[in-house]
């Protein structure tokens, strides 16, 4: 898995990064449901709610449940801004 094409990831709390890194997926909801987020995926940003799930570099996943937040994916790049207080992590 590790010549598979990769994003780049930032969980971002307020003044808090909870997670940077790599990540083959994202996957989260939006008001129109579920959806994944691979390398190559088109630019675009969103409202998000209830979770992010992400399968980083080593295959681990790492889910973050949330009330909501804004992501922005360009160029497999993809920022997730969360509110204060508004995630856990498990």
């Amino acid at each position: 898995m590790k010549d598979k094409p990769k994003l780049k990831v930032k969980v971002i709390e307020a003044k808090k990064t909870l997670f940077y890194g790599k990540a083959y997926s994202i996957s989260s909801t939006n008001d129109r449901g579920p959806f994944d987020i691979l390398p190559g995926h088109s630019s675009f940003i969103t409202l998000i709610d209830k979770y992010i799930s992400i399968v980083q570099e080593d295959g681990e996943t790492l889910n973050f449940d949330l009330t909501n937040g804004v992501l922005r994916n360009k160029k497999n790049y993809v920022k997730v801004y969360l509110g204060t207080n508004d995630v856990e992590i498990v």
